[in-house]
């Protein structure tokens, strides 16, 4: 892998969808929240997570850092407008949040 850490997707609640529960995924297809997302970890490119959308549900995705973040690089799409009726499908909102203490042991040691 290009880093140590990896991305995380999680629901509003404390359901992991990918990569959590003390454990990391193989790159495959998730069906989650009314969508496919492709997770892919190359090991000479950074990890990927793809998703076509919209989602059905909030989703928040995470960073599980194990070493210094790198940074992070994203693209997001805004929803389509549908010429004909002007409904927009789906509203969409970033929120950023601080990085805040690790909660847990992770590895013997709190991070």
């Amino acid at each position: 892998n290009v880093s140590q850490n990896y991305l995380a997707l999680k629901s509003d609640g404390e359901e992991y969808f990918i990569n959590g529960g003390w454990s990391i995924d193989t790159p495959q297809r998730f069906d989650i929240a009314g969508t496919a997302f492709h997770y892919k970890r190359p090991d000479d490119e950074p990890e990927c997570l793809e998703a076509l959308g919209p989602t059905n549900a909030s989703l928040f995705l995470m960073v599980l850092v194990q070493e210094e973040n790198q940074g992070i690089h994203y693209r997001f799409n805004a929803p389509i407008t549908h010429p004909i009726s002007g409904d927009t499908q789906a509203s969409y909102e970033w929120q950023y949040f601080p990085w805040s203490k690790c909660t847990a042991i992770c590895a013997g040691v709190g991070l």
